[in-house]
């Protein structure tokens, strides 16, 4: 009896662990979601819940391949719920008995309940340091280009061409990881060509130290299995009091044949010089005043043309080449007229200028490429190394006239040659190692050189000879040398905290020297830039987070700038170079929160010493001339503060505000202010099932102080209708500016109190026509890199 109650006992025992054993075995589910033409769908949620009582348990985002995985479950009975913005739920019931790979899940497109233009928690994922946005199929692409999409994106504002990021402007721009060089070529990508959008909130560690604020990298459409794309567009535009001002035609494709792809992109356009202002300036120690009216007239023409080819040697490495050719012309004509008064507005003096200037810009550049995919878990290494040479010539003829329609009228005569050619070398190494499951190790080198040489010839006639000016004219020679090392780590604990942390070392080299500076000048300049992002997901399915992002860096080294050069205005200002100044380093904290990826909050503060900025001086020869040139002086901080919402009017109909506050404090030698600058945008986005769309946006920057400078109130109305035709193929667009008070800007120095006032209406109207071609079959391209742009520092 008591040998079967312990075989019983062993029995019940065994099987016990048995079961106990069998329930904490863990298995995982893994799978894929696709269009119903085959497409993948990256960035939809795949929820696993209990049959029994739908019990979450776990769930997981498609990747950009619209994969899915998820770990951790116990055998059983299970649902898959699947949600995305732009395809119908769906429910895949599943049992679980080992690990089990499903079958391509296919989605139904949820066109009936596509409106109204808005970013959703279902079309975003969030990351420490950037969010992803998924274009795929979105009602946002239709009827806008890459520019207009851009402005749409939460703490993204378009200010009239010009992208910012919660308040700071867009330092790169990259497209298939090729860093933009013309951004007009964002006008010329339509938004349904994309496939997503990274913002990077600030550029991290690998980026330059100059590049000081957000990155957006955007992703093209991937198809496969060969075939092109692209599209064709031109435009025709008119201003009210003008008339014909600006025309363009580009056009990009896209091809694949087998292991190579193909982009091309074109573009040329002509271009009107339109500006006319006033300019009213009292000499405070000579208390006399001069009112300046100037009008520039005169055509630009400019063609580029860019290349890339790519080739797979096999699914681990590929090599490629890019080259691109940018060409502008330009010959306006500046006439100027001058009225000098007294303290009693008794005229004592008028003057003028005709100044004729023949700009020549050219721009060659190749890159090569090689990426190597080191294995499937995303491991990879990209080495590029890139050549840029730039050439820009000026020829300027100028008449100065004084004692207009008087007995003791005189011309002086004047020619200017500026000759600058730039040669530009660098090499980049990247490598990018996943660690586990969530960890990844970015580290590198950049190594690139900057060399400057100009050539500069002021002459004036005088008794009928051209003499050359010997304190002007040199010979200028500078270069720049920069090493660079980086490293970064990211991975998550838990699945609600996200991390990475970097480090950039960096060294920068400038010298020069001239025939007139015979010992050559050098100064170094190194940096340690550490930076630090934080993500704390507080709901992941709703979009709710809070991150904190640190990083040191500086402005970009102004080589142009850093020069003797002068550029004549008018007969009483010009504008020149400053071999003494020195890039200026920052620290820039930024605290930002998303709630249900509706309201979006952002809080800025930047710090940084040996601020550089354009100062306003009286010309020690002639105290009724003045100019400006860039010096460091003193330091700055501030504090921002952004929130953005997008509002569903109806399904047709959204509304999306950006209110932006920012203060500012300069403190240095000559300056001590602080001010707020206010800023306000709303965009009114039209979208209908009838291929008719538009917007409608209007702006407000109140009157705001920065050093010496108040920059008066502006604002405007502009936006843009559209239709599709030809089954979508065609987009007709007329866009429109209805109302844009121009700028005013006041300068107050212990010498002088300046007024300039922009006169030429911005009312006008532009036609575009886009046509958009597919054939073959359907096809991943690929873009080759080229990593370097020739930075222009100039007075606004």
């Amino acid at each position: 009896m008591k040998l079967q109650r312990l075989i019983l006992f062993v029995l019940v025992l065994h099987s016990t662990l048995y079961i106990w054993a069998d329930s904490n075995v863990m298995y995982s589910i893994e799978g894929s979601l696709h269009d119903t033409s085959g497409q993948s769908i990256n960035y939809a949620t795949v929820t696993l819940l209990s049959t029994i009582d739908s019990t979450y348990i776990g769930g997981s985002i498609t990747n950009e391949d619209g994969k899915f995985r998820i770990n951790s479950i116990s055998s059983g009975r299970y649902t898959l719920q699947i949600t995305h913005l732009l395809f119908k739920r769906k429910h895949v019931d599943v049992v679980i008995k080992d690990n089990m790979t499903l079958s391509p899940i296919v989605l139904e497109d949820n066109i009936n309940e596509l409106g109204a233009v808005i970013v959703t928690a279902n079309a975003i994922q969030h990351k420490p340091d950037r969010y992803i946005v998924s274009l795929q199929g979105n009602p946002i692409v239709k009827g806008n280009n890459t520019t207009e999409v851009l402005g749409l994106m939460p703490g993204i504002t378009n200010e009239r061409g010009v992208l910012k990021l919660n308040g700071r402007d867009v330092s790169q721009i990259y497209i298939d990881g090729r860093k933009l060089r013309d951004r007009k070529e964002l006008d010329a990508i339509q938004a349904d060509n994309i496939d997503k959008i990274e913002i990077i909130y600030l550029s991290g560690s690998e980026e330059d130290a100059g590049s000081t604020g957000g990155i957006i990298d955007i992703k093209l459409k991937k198809l496969v299995n060969g075939g092109y794309y692209g599209s064709v567009s031109g435009g025709y535009a008119l201003l009210l009091n003008e008339g014909h001002y600006s025309d363009n035609i580009n056009a990009s494709v896209n091809y694949a044949y087998k292991r190579l792809s193909v982009y091309n992109y074109l573009s040329y356009n002509d271009f009107k010089q339109t500006d006319t202002y006033e300019i009213s300036s009292i000499y405070k120690q000579l208390e006399q005043n001069i009112t300046m009216r100037t009008q520039e007239r005169g055509w630009k023409q400019s063609f580029s043309d860019r290349l890339s080819l790519s080739y797979e040697l096999n699914k681990m490495h590929c090599i490629g080449i890019n080259g691109r050719l940018s060409i502008a012309d330009a010959t306006p004509i500046q006439h100027s007229s001058s009225i000098v008064k007294n303290s009693n507005e008794t005229a004592m003096n008028s003057t003028g200028s005709d100044i004729n200037n023949d700009t020549k810009n050219r721009q060659y550049q190749l890159a090569l490429n090689y990426n190597w995919q080191i294995d499937s878990k995303g491991s990879n290494f990209k080495l590029i190394a890139d050549y840029l040479n730039f050439s820009n010539q000026i020829q300027q003829n100028s008449i100065y006239r004084y004692g207009i329609n008087t007995e003791s009228e005189t011309n002086k005569y004047s020619k200017n040659d500026i000759d600058n050619k730039t040669d530009m070398y660098e090499v980049d190494a990247r490598f990018a190692i996943m660690i586990g499951k969530k960890g990844q190790l970015d580290f590198g080198a950049n190594y690139s050189l900057n060399k400057s040489d100009q050539q500069l010839d002021y002459q004036h006639l005088i008794n009928n000879a051209w003499i050359a000016d010997t304190d002007l004219c040199d010979n200028y020679m500078l270069e720049g040398i920069k090493y660079a090392g980086y490293m970064s780590y990211s991975s998550a604990i838990g699945k609600k905290i996200k991390y990475k942390a970097g480090y950039r070392i960096q060294q920068n080299k400038i010298s020069y020297h001239s025939i007139k500076i015979y010992e050559t000048n050098s100064r170094s300049y190194f940096g340690f830039y550490p930076s630090l992002s934080l993500m704390y997901n507080i709901n992941p399915q709703d979009g709710t987070y809070i991150n904190l992002n640190y990083q040191r860096d500086m402005d970009p080294i102004p080589y142009n700038a850093i020069t003797p050069v002068i550029v004549y205005n008018n007969e009483n200002s010009y504008t020149k170079g400053n071999v003494n100044i020195k890039p200026v380093n920052f620290h820039i904290i930024m605290l930002g929160t998303a709630y249900k990826s509706k309201w979006n909050l952002n809080y800025l503060f930047v710090s940084g010493n040996d601020l550089l900025y354009y100062k306003t001086f009286v010309d020690e020869k002639n105290p009724l001339v003045t100019y400006t040139m860039p010096v460091n002086n003193g330091r700055m901080y501030g504090h921002s503060f952004a929130t953005d919402r997008t509002f569903k009017i109806s399904q047709w109909w959204s509304i999306k505000g950006n209110l932006r506050l920012e203060w500012m404090r300069y403190k240095g030698l000559e300056i001590n202010t602080a001010a707020w600058k206010p800023y306000v945008l709303l965009t009114n986005t039209f979208n209908t099932l009838s291929g008719w769309g538009g917007n409608l946006t209007a702006y407000l920057e109140p009157t705001y102080k920065s050093q010496e400078r108040t920059y008066k109130a502006v604002y405007g109305l502009y936006g843009k209708v559209y239709k599709y035709l030809l089954k979508e193929k065609l987009l007709a667009s007329l866009n429109f500016t209805a109302l844009a008070r121009n700028r005013q800007i006041i300068i107050d120095t212990p010498d002088v109190l300046s007024k300039k006032r922009y006169l030429t209406s911005q009312t006008g109207i532009s036609i575009g026509i886009t046509y958009n071609f597919n054939g073959g079959k359907k096809v991943t391209t690929k873009q080759v890199q080229s990593i370097q742009k020739y930075y222009e520092y100039k007075d606004k």
